[in-house]
């Protein structure tokens, strides 16, 4: 069991030098456009700065979606405003140039289509290493449902036959405050991931990889709505 409490001191230091995420930001600074080659420093940096952050950090995202007990929405973000949002309050702006699909709902009833549909809008990346926000919806945000954006399709179909529920997606225009954050989760190549980060089922032949040809691991930050709440 793990008790979750908000690190008030935590919050108001984080960006002081010498710190997780002022490392963070200084790298980022330095190395943000290097593509592919950094990934593997890029996740090493963001991992070590996660674990300094006031959520919870979950190794098994799929044990972190069922704490979210109401309907939300879920976007593909830049991976350092949502830094800034988690570790400085900031709000994240949402101002597309159109109406079209840039936000997914998401409860947990539906299982993985919405996430499915907030990773694919977008192309926001920090050298491979994808972050996907969930986030209540509020009075600061306009949207507009699947059914009411022109020429936007129901169904998606990918060229090897798979298809993709599109009733989920949505089109939001305006901000995101620090509040309404839920979870963020993170995917990283797995190629270019730490192995030292990796659990035994991650590993090749574990439980997730049995054959070694696992694309991706995910890594989240719970952010509870009340302080103080206990998380299993």
């Amino acid at each position: 069991m793990l008790e979750y409490s908000f690190h008030e001191s935590l919050k108001n230091s984080n960006t002081q030098t010498g710190t997780p995420v002022s490392k963070f930001f200084e790298y980022t600074e330095a190395h943000a456009h290097d593509g592919v080659g950094e990934t593997l420093s890029t996740s090493q940096v963001l991992l070590e700065t996660l674990r300094n952050s006031e959520g919870v950090f979950f190794e098994d995202v799929s044990s972190m979606y069922p704490l979210i007990d109401s309907r939300i929405l879920v976007r593909r973000e830049d991976v350092e405003m949502v830094m800034h949002s988690l570790f400085e309050n900031r709000d994240i702006l949402i101002d597309p140039k159109g109406l079209y699909p840039n936000v997914a709902w998401w409860d947990l009833a539906q299982g993985n289509e919405g996430l499915k549909n907030a990773f694919l809008e977008g192309r926001a990346h920090l050298n491979g290493v994808v972050a996907v926000v969930g986030f209540e919806p509020s009075e600061k945000l306009d949207i507009v449902d699947q059914k009411n954006i022109l020429d936007e399709p129901s169904l998606f179909w990918g060229a090897d036959g798979s298809n993709l529920d599109r009733h989920f997606v949505a089109s939001a225009r305006g901000t995101v405050s620090h509040d309404d954050l839920r979870f963020i989760v993170f995917r990283f190549p797995y190629q270019h991931f730490p192995e030292s980060e990796m659990t035994d089922a991650e590993i090749e032949g574990g439980e997730k990889n049995p054959q070694g040809k696992l694309q991706y691991i995910f890594r989240g930050i719970y952010l509870p709505k009340t302080k103080g709440q206990i998380v299993h």
